[in-house]
């Protein structure tokens, strides 16, 4: 509860007893060791993404690498455990993570990571728990930009949060063209989205 509830509550319970004048009425608790409100934890991330050769006779000509926060995301979406990409902090992070009306356990995405203006990556989607769905993944670089549908293996969804620890991009698109050799993969963690 906020400082400023208990302080109404407080003085709502003063007036509802005999306590004489109100504007000399001490407020039956204090309240001035509450502090400031706690606020919401920022939304965190952690994604490992590459672009590379769609198989070994087929060269994509193109070999992208995105790790956040650091080259150790791979083995954070494997365990969990490790740094998060935070709002404000490292960058911006926005999501939001929320039941998709009436399908059971299906939740609408819209997932988006901003470093400086370098990087933009962004999916969006419907997703369910413990099964394999489809996402679109936006991705801008100073030099390019690419854009596909995948396949996103979901490990854990629920309202404000998701982990998809294996995505798929088959030919992904750079601009109008679409480049059939190469293929997109990685994951993502998103944590402390907004969700209802």
């Amino acid at each position: 509860m906020t400082r400023w509830a208990e302080r109404v509550l407080a003085l709502a319970a003063c007036l509802g007893c005999s306590c004489g004048d109100p504007s000399t009425a001490a407020l039956p608790v204090d309240l001035d060791h509450l502090g400031p409100a706690v606020p919401e934890p920022s939304a965190r991330a952690v994604v490992a993404l590459r672009l590379a050769s769609a198989s070994p006779v087929e060269e994509c000509g193109l070999d992208v690498e995105v790790f956040l926060p650091t080259s150790e995301a791979t083995e954070t979406l494997i365990s969990g455990v490790g740094k998060r990409l935070v709002d404000g902090a490292d960058a911006s992070v926005a999501c939001r993570v929320e039941p998709a009306g009436v399908e059971i356990d299906a939740f609408d995405i819209d997932l988006r990571v901003q470093q400086g203006a370098s990087l933009r990556l962004q999916w969006s989607g419907t997703v369910r728990s413990s099964t394999s769905g489809s996402v679109a993944i936006d991705i801008a670089l100073p030099d390019a930009s690419w854009s596909a549908m995948c396949t996103a293996q979901v490990d854990e969804v629920r309202a404000g949060a998701v982990w998809m620890g294996s995505l798929t991009c088959p030919e992904p698109h750079r601009g109008s063209a679409l480049l059939t050799s190469c293929v997109l993969t990685g994951g993502v963690i998103f944590e402390n989205c907004t969700g209802r």
